[in-house]
């Protein structure tokens, strides 16, 4: 629930991250971005998950955003320097709304990706119950103190884990 510590900087100059008690979906605390004159890119510093040769990771979140654009959930390829996929864009409801992607490793060798975040310079987002998983499919939201998952660190201050997910 402490997310905006557990997010570390992946790219952009000007934007903000902060932990939101105003609106969130889950818990007590949302992740809210906000692009300013630059766009943002943040991750969690333990999401990370490597792929053999022809397996899948999936990345979902709840996305609270009054844009349609500016705003999506990516998976990128730490081992080649490359974002793999993009998200759709939200709707710009301004509800909670469920986004996700997924890739498929096809570079012929392993290859550890992570989850990020990305919001647009101008743009502003809410993102919550995020699952990164060695899957084809999302995964429902789940937190170290619930059956067969694990903190990682302290309990609602640090990620959690379970057979092959990762909580940001």
């Amino acid at each position: 629930e402490n997310v905006a510590t557990q997010c570390t900087h992946q790219g952009g100059t000007d934007y903000t991250k902060e932990q939101s008690a105003n609106q969130y979906l889950f818990g007590r605390y949302s992740l809210k971005l906000t692009g300013n004159t630059s766009f943002g890119r943040v991750y969690n510093y333990n999401g990370y998950i490597t792929l053999a040769n022809g397996e899948t990771a999936t990345f979902g979140c709840w996305v609270l955003s009054e844009y349609n654009l500016g705003v999506q959930l990516q998976i990128y390829d730490q081992t080649n320097g490359i974002y793999r996929v993009n998200s759709p864009t939200p709707s710009g409801s301004g509800r909670w709304e469920y986004l996700q992607c997924s890739w498929t490793n096809d570079t012929g060798a392993n290859a550890t990706v992570r989850a990020v975040l990305y919001i647009g310079a101008g743009y502003s987002a809410y993102f919550d119950g995020a699952c990164f998983v060695k899957s084809s499919m999302g995964s429902p939201v789940f937190w170290g103190d619930m059956t067969n998952a694990t903190w990682s660190g302290t309990p609602h201050a640090s990620s959690s884990t379970t057979v092959s997910n990762i909580r940001l």
